[in-house]
């Protein structure tokens, strides 16, 4: 209803699998589709793709999704998002079939268009390379904040998270 609404309008959620999220026949009307939705008139929109299309790296506009390399399915899934200017991304394993390189560069791109970036990742060792803040998660609940960034602390934070058990009462 009208939380999912208010909610969607407020956040851009980048599933894991691109192939979730990515439906229509080409790259530019993926790109599109969503500023249509939005009522965007089609001439600003236009102007927007192209630039969508060229900052994360995309084929011809024309280019069918399907036919992507799984990279390429990610940068389109991402330039869609950034299109939508959601003041909150959330990304799922984003970095997943990108090299880091490509993963600096597409989070830079959504950094400037949004006011707050989280990332779920299970690289501790990404998560420090590009986050201001560390939270770690066990067993689905918020543990704290990771501190120590160095590799030792990480892994002092991995262990004890692990040593928490698999989450399993004794009643199962």
């Amino acid at each position: 209803g009208c939380e999912a609404s208010r909610l969607n309008r407020f956040c851009a959620y980048m599933f894991q699998n691109p192939d979730y999220q990515i439906f229509l026949p080409t790259v530019g009307e993926e790109l599109a589709w969503g500023l249509s939705e939005a009522g965007v008139p089609k001439k600003e929109a236009a102007l927007r793709v192209a630039e969508a299309a060229e900052k994360f790296r995309l084929p011809s506009l024309d280019a069918s999704p399907a036919m992507m390399s799984f990279s390429a399915r990610k940068r389109l899934q991402a330039a869609i998002y950034y299109l939508l200017r959601r003041p909150v991304f959330i990304l799922d394993e984003a970095d997943t079939g990108l090299s880091f390189d490509d993963f600096i560069s597409l989070l830079g791109e959504i950094k400037e268009a949004s006011r707050a970036v989280l990332i779920i990742t299970h690289s501790l060792e990404l998560a420090s390379a590009v986050s201001d803040r560390i939270l770690g998660m066990s067993r689905g609940r918020i543990t704290g904040e990771i501190e120590d960034r160095s590799a030792g602390g990480l892994e002092k934070w991995l262990a004890a998270s692990e040593s928490c058990g698999n989450g399993r009462t004794e009643d199962e």
